[in-house]
């Protein structure tokens, strides 16, 4: 089911990996025993990047550069008018 839900190219595969890299994965993946623990690994996993891309957001809110130019937590600001 979940490759047939899966669009994109190599996706299940791609996810595994994202998941290899930061927990330990159950012996047999593709055993239907395991899949409830697949997807909260895969939650676990995006809740991950979410958190790391956050912070990496927070981390330029208030930088300015020479030109006037700077970031807001992570969306980029002008302080000239429109």
């Amino acid at each position: 089911m979940m490759y047939h839900r899966q669009h994109h190219p190599g996706g299940q595969e791609e996810m595994r990996d994202q998941i290899k890299m930061h927990l330990p994965l159950p012996q047999n993946v593709n055993d239907t025993a395991v899949f409830e623990a697949m997807l909260y690994m895969a939650q676990i996993t995006q809740s991950m990047s979410v958190k790391s891309q956050t912070e990496f957001y927070r981390r330029l809110k208030g930088q300015l550069y020479d030109n006037g130019e700077g970031q807001n937590s992570g969306i980029k600001r002008s302080t000239q008018n429109n």
